[in-house]
């Protein structure tokens, strides 16, 4: 009795499955260190997009950016609003001349840093 169709297994396709299974396995180390690498960041980022959010809801309010200098842990108020740096990140926030807008500087811990977002 010779079984013919659906279960008829081709040498070729299981050698070129496993390959690609091993081939993506290896990649597996560097995946994760890019991952790592990416993590560690998220908090300078995150701190910028909030102090952003903050110094938006400032001008609009008072009409006017609030300067600030913080590193990792400390805190300030700003408008109505309380913002606190996360550890090992530095953030920056110098006015504009004209009064209507803000730049902002992050760094962390590990080097990494964005220099002047500005409104």
């Amino acid at each position: 009795m010779q079984r013919d169709g659906f279960f008829k297994v081709d040498n070729a396709s299981v050698l070129i499955t496993i390959a690609a299974f091993v081939l993506l396995l290896a990649c597996l180390p560097l995946a994760l260190r890019l991952d790592e690498s990416i993590d560690r960041d998220r908090p300078m980022y995150t701190d910028l997009s909030r102090m952003a959010t903050i110094q938006n809801a400032s001008l609009a309010t008072t009409g006017a950016a609030v300067p600030v200098e913080l590193s990792g842990g400390e805190t300030a108020e700003i408008g109505e609003q309380e913002f606190v740096a996360s550890e090992g990140v530095s953030i920056v926030v110098t006015g504009v001349d004209d009064d209507t807008g803000y730049c902002i500087s992050v760094s962390n811990e590990h080097g990494a840093s964005k220099d002047d977002y500005c409104s």
